[in-house]
């Protein structure tokens, strides 16, 4: 069971069947669960939510400045967490990530402009303070996904960045361009084993929902088959899985 209200995110322990929760909530700060009772977070517009995965007392919380607040007790009894930190240029609807190897690193998208930086935040929790590095500088991303050592975020004008999360080069895709008129990127996933397979859902309403490239983003395919015309908030790949899955979360529920 969840809090009822108007829920932004809602972050799980991905490795048990569990009842850990945290949940960012629009107006109504932050909620989460330890041992079946509700902690309240103190953050104002709750937006993004983790769970360590190795430890699921380490949990993560954002607010509409894009403030993380860190707790190593599952906000039990912390209603503003142990510390935190707000990096600059953090738009209100922003996208957080674990990375997948390390759940004491975090990505943030900076994505405000202006005279504000953008690009990725890698944010590195020492245990006792939370540091910040920007990857992909002045470069705005919109959404993003991260498996492995690498980031694929969605810039302007369906430009996809691979961004290596050691700081290396980071790679510009741009044949997602070529996927007609009118057509923009809503979000992005792709293959950890394979990063030449990569995944789109796109914005609105229209008859080309999902796409699908085999070469790295250079050509990319309509999949979208018997999927209905419904506004896709997010899609996400199942790792590993033959024949592939995918999920898409829509305002009408998940397919």
């Amino acid at each position: 069971k969840t809090i009822v209200t108007q829920h932004y995110s809602v972050a799980i322990n991905p490795k048990v069947n569990g009842d850990d929760y945290i949940v960012g909530n629009q107006d109504n700060d932050a909620f989460s669960k330890v041992d079946g009772v509700w902690y309240a977070v103190a953050q104002g517009d709750g937006i993004e939510s983790a769970i360590n995965y190795n430890n699921p007392n380490i949990r993560y919380a954002t607010n509409q400045n894009g403030t993380i607040t860190r707790s190593d007790a599952g906000f039990k009894n912390e209603l503003n967490g142990d510390y935190g930190l707000t990096p600059t240029g953090i738009s209100f609807h922003h996208y957080m990530e674990l990375d997948r190897v390390n759940p004491s690193i975090l990505y943030l998208n900076a994505d405000k402009g202006g005279s504000d930086p953008t690009g990725i935040y890698k944010i590195t929790d020492n245990g006792t303070a939370l540091t910040s590095e920007l990857l992909d500088s002045g470069n705005p991303i919109h959404k993003f996904n991260t498996h492995n050592n690498s980031i694929m975020g969605i810039s302007d004008n369906n430009i996809i960045r691979k961004i290596p999360t050691d700081g290396s080069a980071v790679t510009s895709i741009t044949g997602a361009q070529n996927l007609g008129t009118g057509i923009d990127i809503e979000s992005i996933d792709f293959n950890a084993s394979n990063t030449d397979i990569i995944y789109l859902s796109t914005k609105g309403y229209n008859a080309k929902k999902v796409f699908k490239s085999i070469d790295g983003g250079a050509n990319f395919t309509n999949i979208t088959g018997s999927l209905p015309d419904v506004i896709i908030n997010k899609i996400l790949y199942k790792q590993g899985t033959s024949p592939e899955i995918l999920f898409v979360a829509t305002n009408i529920g998940v397919y």
